[in-house]
Formats: structure tokens, sequence, C-alpha cells
């Protein structure tokens, strides 16, 4: 049985989306995009904590957009959570138990992890996306029932999903880094929702990812310097940690981390690296220094090739 037909833009990036081709998609009159657009990860643009001056910079500015956003900010990067389980979060149902040197997070939830959804016969349940025309073909399909194309080699897997509700252990907060009054306020000043929209479309839900990154994606902290999205507060977070000198074990604890492929993507294992493998003693500040300077020539050398 065929499924509806997505339509395909023809602008150069993303997939499927006319309201993010109204600003990545403009061209000057040369044909040159306005807008380059630059794909970012914490695996490759994180290569050191920024330091807590870029972060107090990029928390000021952002507080000029919106104060909202800043307490946003700060509790993603302390907490180092992703945005959409900060939005979210509910004093209610996460509870926050501070004390003089430490505050300790009790059902902190996790929204990434899913569960495939099972057929009668066990089996998760997918459609076939058609390769060529797009088209969405049902899971027993071999060829695309518009087009006839081969979806056995053609066509991709999209499997049917639910959230699996789950949370994170316990893990505590050290109180003697910046922001800690801030972070205080925040988790105290209401109860119920920590951050409930003004929109009234969305009356008793919280801010949606789509506020967060519109207005964290717009500060650019000088002109040849690092690019900010969401992602980057848990990123900065973890390698901010790893410098503090947790381990990895103690790292999974906090972010709830499960495996060591992905932990080696926010926190590079550069410095068991420097210390046990070239054994020159390296400290966290001179590896964090040299972190920092490759990210500023990183972030020079790409602004060079996109003029």
């Amino acid at each position: 049985m065929a499924h509806k037909v997505k339509e395909i833009s023809n602008k150069p990036y993303g997939k499927n989306s006319k309201q993010f081709h109204q600003y990545w998609g403009k061209l000057d009159g040369n044909g040159e995009h306005i807008h380059p657009y630059v794909r970012h990860s914490v695996e490759k643009d994180v290569l050191s904590f920024c330091g807590w001056d870029n972060l107090e910079n990029l928390f000021q500015r952002l507080d000029w957009r919106n104060s909202v956003m800043r307490d946003v900010g700060i509790i993603a990067f302390k907490m180092a959570g992703r945005i959409n389980e900060i939005l979210p979060l509910d004093n209610t149902k996460t509870v926050f138990d501070v004390q003089p040197k430490y505050i300790a997070v009790i059902n902190f939830y996790i929204l990434k992890r899913y569960d495939k959804i099972l057929n009668r016969e066990k089996k998760p349940i997918y459609h076939i996306t058609c390769g060529r025309c797009g088209t969405e073909n049902d899971m027993y399909e071999v060829a695309c029932t518009k087009c006839n194309a081969n979806l056995i080699h053609g066509g991709k897997k999209h499997f049917k999903t639910k959230p699996r509700i789950d949370t994170r252990q316990p893990f505590f907060i050290p109180r003697d880094e910046p922001f800690d009054k801030e972070f205080v306020r925040i988790i105290t000043e209401r109860k119920g929702l920590l951050f409930p929209s003004d929109d009234e479309r969305r009356m008793g839900k919280p801010f949606s990812y789509g506020w967060a990154y519109h207005h964290i994606t717009k500060i650019k902290l000088a002109e040849n310097e690092m690019a900010w999205w969401n992602h980057r507060l848990r990123g900065e977070r973890l390698m901010q940690l790893r410098e503090r000198g947790f381990d990895s074990g103690e790292l999974k604890n906090f972010s709830a981390i499960l495996s060591d492929k992905t932990l080696e993507h926010y926190t590079k294992g550069i410095m068991t690296y420097a210390n046990n493998k070239l054994n020159i003693g390296i400290t966290p500040n001179e590896l964090a220094e040299y972190g920092r300077k490759a990210n500023l020539l990183k972030e020079a050398t790409s602004k060079r090739f996109t003029q």
C-alpha cells in the first residue's frame, strides 16, 4: 500500500523543509548563497572547553536577545543536558536538592532514547522511502508502488518508534563554579515548568526547540570566533568536566552517555593520549589552551573559504 508522497524541495540544502530554505536557500545577484550553510558538530568543532569568559559573553548576548534564553543556556550547560530535555524541565518532577557544596539532581528525564514499535509478530514496523521519487511504501513492498524502482537497493527504511521513559541516575553539580547563583535562582524562582512558553498557541507547554535554535544560532562572539548551536552547550560542559579531572565513569554518570564511542565524540580522549601514551605530562589548562587556539584557527580558515 502506498503512502503519501513527500514534496521534495529542489533547493541545495536541507530536505523537505520550505522554512529552512527561506533562509539558507537565498541567493545573491551572482547566484551565490547569501547565507552559506556550514554543518557543525561537537565531534569536529569542540576541541576543548571554550572558557568561562566566552560562556559569560554568550549568556550576556543571549540575555540581550531574550532573558529566558539566557536561563535556558545556563541550565543546559550546567546540567550537560540536551535542549529538548532542558526546555520541559519541571521542578515538581525533577528534584533539585541544593546543598552548600553541591546540587543533587534526581529524576531528570532522558528524551533521546526510543524503542521500536513491534507488530503482532514481534517484528519492528517501518516504511520504505523510495530513493528515486520519495514515495513512502509499506514494509513488505520490494518495488516502489509509484515508479517501480527497486526498494531493496534503492529504498531507505524508517522505523516507527515511541519515546522510552527513562531518567538519569542522580548526579551532582559542584557549586564552586561560575553561574551558580543564576542556576539556583532559575530552579527555585517558580514552581512547575521552568520555561513556560509565552506564545498563546503553546499555553501550558514549554518553549520549542526551534525557538531555542533561532536564538542561539544568531550569536557570533566575534568575526572569526566560534559558532554556537543548541548541542554545543552539552559538548562544552563535558569538555570542561574532563579538563576538571572527571574520568570516563564519572562523565557517563553525569551525562547518562552509555557507550565509550559516544563519550569519545564529546571528550576526544586527548588528555589520556597526551599523558598516558606520549608521557609528556601536559596539564589540563595547557591542553585547553591548545584546543582554543585550534578552534580559532579553524574558524578563521573556514571564514576565508566561505567568503
